[in-house]
């Protein structure tokens, strides 16, 4: 299933810190959580912090059960390249991407499929960002940047 815009719902692959600070995001971007996919056992999730505020709709090996465009909310390079690898392979595409309204987007910026830009990140002209790629709160790239597909960007 390839995932449009059309479709304001996402599902967030992963419930750790960085699964709810993206279920923030997108709630802030006028998107709705549909839930959490995470593969911890579903106490150890709940345990992790305050309430999810979306419901833990299984492991994510369940995304292929559900027909709605996902995201993840994980925060390492080689955890996110892993998990996509996996979730490509059972045939799921990445979500568009997902920009906060406080991020500032230059002319001629390519997102890839699946990024993820937070809140107050600057992002310059003539940027490429790859697939999957995460822009973390606070992190400026200037002009004429290719991010390669999977990197983090931390401040």
């Amino acid at each position: 299933m390839e995932a449009t815009d059309d479709d304001p719902r996402r599902v967030v692959v992963g419930a750790g810190g960085f699964g709810r600070e993206l279920r923030d995001l997108l709630r802030d971007a006028g998107l709705r959580v549909h839930g959490f996919l995470d593969d911890a056992p579903s106490d150890a999730v709940l345990a992790r912090g305050p309430a999810l505020d979306a419901p833990l709709l299984g492991p994510t090996d369940a995304l292929v059960d559900l027909e709605v465009p996902f995201l993840l909310g994980l925060g390492w390079p080689r955890v996110r390249a892993s998990a996509l690898t996996r979730l490509a392979a059972s045939g799921r595409a990445l979500a568009p991407a997902a920009v906060h309204p406080s991020a500032v987007l230059g002319r001629h910026v390519e997102l890839g499929p699946g990024t993820v830009v937070a809140p107050l990140a600057v992002v310059m002209t003539d940027v490429r960002l790859g697939p999957n790629v995460l822009v973390n709160y606070g992190c400026t790239i200037g002009h004429d940047t290719t991010v390669a597909e999977n990197a983090v960007v931390m401040p």
